[in-house]
């Protein structure tokens, strides 16, 4: 069995800003496992730099060169074969790196099973779709159902609303834990509310601060997600339990992977919680098994829509294993 670990980037046609950075490029890592039962590919597209919580690019390939993939060599050579994927679930900590790598080595245990899912060719409720507020040349289309805009604490209200340009469908404003103020909060939803429906104000403080969206939620009525503050089975508790929010974005590379991400809708049920899987700028399998996700639970509308990269990729090997030798330098 051989396992190589590249890494890469992707160009974005439409670039999105979030929280001051401009989304352009987008990096990615890259799990390949073959063995007797073919190859098998897990993917994942960390950020650029560490920001709020979640680790950068070369965080998560460290991880995996040092701990994850070690590990699972460790598992085979013990057990004489690939661990199931249901185990992942078992490997993870509270790091981000490690949930990251996890979920980019779970993917690759299941990527042979996709064929076998099932997945429905329409999934139950449309893809959400993403615009930013602060660099976007696009309109909205008016038959979206929902879609995210993204904007910061200082957004006029003027562009937002030239953003909108009409748009009667609903919509989550999405601060990426911007800080907005409680005026502009209300402002922002009022202005909205003037054509759309609002479904959300996404993650308006800082993350893990579960106090300031219950406050604006009971002070002003506003409806509240959280996404950046989610990254648990605990993190949904404690949403719960502080009346934090009514909707959340769980994000399976952000919480480890697909048994995770179930995991967390199951107990959003059981909490009375709404929530959607988001994704970062992913490449089509991982979107896929978002689709997955949205089609097999409650989920509402989700992120699934294939992300519009530019052609041809850049892509690197930076390791290889080997059961025979552990480890083998390029």
């Amino acid at each position: 069995m051989e396992i190589s670990l590249s890494t890469g980037r992707r160009r974005l046609l439409r670039p999105v800003e979030a929280f001051e950075i401009l989304h352009d490029t987008r990096p990615f890592v890259r799990l390949v496992i073959s063995d007797a039962g073919g190859l098998r590919t897990g993917e994942v597209s960390p950020l650029e730099v560490a920001v709020h919580g979640d680790p950068d690019v070369h965080g998560v390939l460290e991880e995996l060169r040092t701990k994850a993939i070690p590990m699972l060599l460790g598992i085979v050579d013990r057990e004489g074969q690939l661990p199931e994927w249901s185990r992942v679930s078992h490997f993870l900590t509270t790091r981000p790196e490690n949930r990251w790598a996890w979920a980019c080595i779970e993917m690759g245990l299941l990527d042979n099973k996709m064929s076998e899912l099932a997945l429905p060719a329409d999934a139950p409720r449309q893809s959400l779709r993403t615009f930013s507020v602060n660099a976007e040349t696009l309109s909205i289309d008016p038959q979206q159902v929902r879609v995210r805009l993204k904007l910061d604490a200082e957004t006029p209200p003027d562009r937002l609303m030239r953003t909108l340009d009409g748009y009667t469908g609903e919509v989550i404003l999405d601060y990426n834990a911007s800080l907005v103020t409680e005026s502009m909060a209300q402002l922002h939803f009022e202005v909205t509310s003037k054509t759309a429906v609002v479904v959300a104000l996404e993650q308006p403080s800082a993350v893990g601060d579960f106090d300031r969206p219950a406050a604006l939620s009971r002070d002003l009525s506003l409806p509240i997600s959280l996404d950046e503050s989610i990254r648990s089975l605990a993190d949904v508790r404690l949403a719960a339990k502080y009346d934090a929010c009514t909707l959340v974005c769980i994000k399976p590379s952000r919480v480890g992977g697909i048994a995770a991400a179930r995991s967390m809708a199951l107990e959003c049920e059981r909490l009375g919680l709404r929530y959607y899987f988001g994704s970062f700028f992913d490449g089509l399998a991982s979107r896929q098994w978002v689709q997955y996700l949205a089609a097999s639970t409650r989920a509402e509308h989700s992120d699934y829509r294939a992300v519009d990269f530019a052609p041809g990729e850049q892509e690197e090997v930076v390791d290889r294993w080997t059961l025979a030798s552990n480890k083998v330098e390029l």
